[in-house]
């Protein structure tokens, strides 16, 4: 029997202890996307590489329709599903699951938005290169592309990221950040490539911080979410097998911390030309 990979297996421990802000600044770097994105009404959304669903039930309390959310592991389209259920908002947003290299499942030029939190910067350059070419095909003309990563800083060397990246990888399958893109303004030239054009390239944590309170019904699916964090992370930890990784993917993190310094996160907003 083959061996599992092991960014399948990281990824799998994540759904187990419902994992839900895992993305660059957590909770309020998602907020921070979200306030650019400022959707007008009956803009067609998807969220690219989905994970959980924690995003996608924020959003679909909040109103955005259609919406849709999008990942290639099952385990997580499995996990956002249940999510949203729970959540009770699993009429208000669709799910599917995509096939790596292959064409999403949707129309061309069927949608408005694509956003995405913690994808782009980790995918290999030839995956990276397909997912921005469907990016291109699925969205209408002027349709809006956004991601947030965290990408290395201005000035790294390229044998410093090198190190880091097969750290990452020996640790949780997965690297720390692309080598292709280092500083503001990297990935312009993939973007430009298939035709989106590159908006806004900014400092994750420098946006304006939103000062209002959420409307009521998202605090509550927010609280829901939570919830369901809380009971699938009790549920897990009943498990010996899922408390040793636990601790070996804690102690990894740990090893890594150093990483914080020469990485920073960042919101890119590209438009559909």
């Amino acid at each position: 029997m083959a061996k599992e990979p092991l960014d399948t297996i990281f990824l799998d421990h994540l759904c187990r202890r419902g994992a839900g802000s895992i993305h660059a600044l957590g909770r309020g770097g998602t907020e921070a996307l979200l306030d650019v994105l400022s959707f007008t009404e009956g803009e067609s959304v998807l969220e690219l590489g989905c994970g959980t669903g924690e995003t996608l039930v924020r959003m679909a309390a909040a109103g955005v329709r259609p919406l849709f959310g999008l990942d290639n592991s099952e385990t997580m389209v499995d996990c956002a599903r249940r999510r949203c259920g729970f959540c009770r908002v699993q009429d208000k947003v669709e799910i599917r699951q995509g096939v790596e290299g292959s064409p999403w499942p949707f129309e061309s030029g069927a949608l408005d938005v694509v956003f995405a939190e913690s994808v782009m910067a980790i995918l290999d350059r030839g995956v990276r290169r397909s997912v921005v070419r469907e990016v291109a095909r699925v969205l209408k003309t002027g349709g809006r592309f956004l991601f947030s990563d965290s990408i290395w800083r201005q000035g790294v060397q390229r044998e410093t990221i090198m190190k880091y990246n097969e750290r990452c990888c020996a640790d949780f399958g997965i690297p720390q950040a692309t080598v292709d893109w280092v500083g503001p303004g990297a990935c312009e030239r993939e973007l430009n490539e298939f035709g989106l054009d590159l908006v806004f390239d900014g400092v994750l944590a420098e946006l304006p911080k939103r000062t209002e309170a959420l409307p009521h019904p998202v605090e509550k699916a927010l609280l829901r979410s939570r919830l369901f964090t809380f009971q699938a992370r009790v549920r897990a930890m009943l498990s010996p097998a899922f408390l040793v990784r636990e601790f070996r993917f804690k102690t990894a993190a740990l090893r890594l911390r150093e990483v914080g310094r020469l990485i920073e996160p960042r919101l890119v907003v590209a438009r559909r030309n």
